[in-house]
């Protein structure tokens, strides 16, 4: 009988996707939510660093569409500042 129910275990396990996502694991935050945390970045550390990071983001988020244009305008500003 214990035979029998292993290849069921094993199916249902086969059948979870790798994407499923994992009980207390942290999630990647959204584009929107690292656009709004870029609103706050600390850029005094290394300037060139964080010009880079917002370019970067700054391309990602126009070419994605659906972020709000006031918080694309508020990392215009962070990186006006930097």
């Amino acid at each position: 009988m214990a035979l029998a129910a292993c290849p069921i275990a094993a199916h249902a396990a086969d059948s979870a996707s790798a994407s499923d996502p994992v009980p207390g694991a942290p999630r990647a935050p959204s584009l929107l939510q690292e656009v709004r945390d870029a609103r706050s970045m600390d850029t005094s550390g290394n300037p060139q660093a964080a010009l880079e990071k917002i370019d970067a983001l700054l391309v990602r988020a126009r070419a994605a569409r659906g972020i709000p244009e006031i918080d694309l305008l508020y990392v215009d500003a962070v990186r006006a500042a930097t």
